[in-house]
């Protein structure tokens, strides 16, 4: 790739909330988490005459993994919205960011930062449905919405990055 690929961007709150909820295991897995774990408080709860002999001997320990389930459910809805919500009052996050992407490496320009980062600083970078995600470190990503490139640029990004980027760590 010789040419540069630039895009500007204004991260919203479903940019940085995705990057949050694709970062956090229980967030990213909270369907399966719940189905397994929900149904145990219900067991956990209900009236001895109702169950039987068994389950009532194991009430508190169902009831502490139905509440486990159902924490899932707080980490992805609530906790992970609360923290992008937050994200974007930042300045780093709140005005609009100008990328550079290129051979060696990416250059961001905004009012409150301004970096220029080859290839080497990046640990490793993943891909989901929304973005790509480059990260410096295990909790330091820069995110790349799909939106902003075309279909061309996000094939040229993909490729660069793979070539690039040596996985390391996580």
């Amino acid at each position: 790739m010789d040419q540069k690929i630039e895009y500007t961007v204004s991260y919203t709150l479903e940019d940085l909330w995705s990057a949050q909820v694709n970062h956090i295991w229980f967030a990213r897995n909270w369907l399966p988490i719940t189905c397994i774990f929900g149904p145990f408080l219900f067991l956990g709860v209900l009236p001895d005459g109702i169950v039987g002999p068994m389950i009532s001997a194991f009430k508190l320990p169902f009831v502490c993994l139905g509440c486990f389930g159902f924490t899932t459910l707080a980490i992805r809805f609530i906790t992970t919205k609360r923290m992008a919500r937050k994200l974007l009052q930042a300045p780093m996050f709140s005005s609009e960011i100008h990328f550079v992407i290129y051979e060696e490496g990416l250059i961001s320009e905004s009012p409150s930062l301004n970096s220029k980062l080859d290839w080497s600083n990046f640990m490793n970078w993943k891909e989901y449905k929304e973005a790509l995600y480059l990260y410096t470190s295990q909790f330091q990503m820069y995110i790349v919405p799909k939106r902003c490139l075309s279909d061309t640029e996000l094939v040229q990004v993909r490729e660069l990055v793979a070539s690039k980027v040596q996985k390391k760590g996580r």
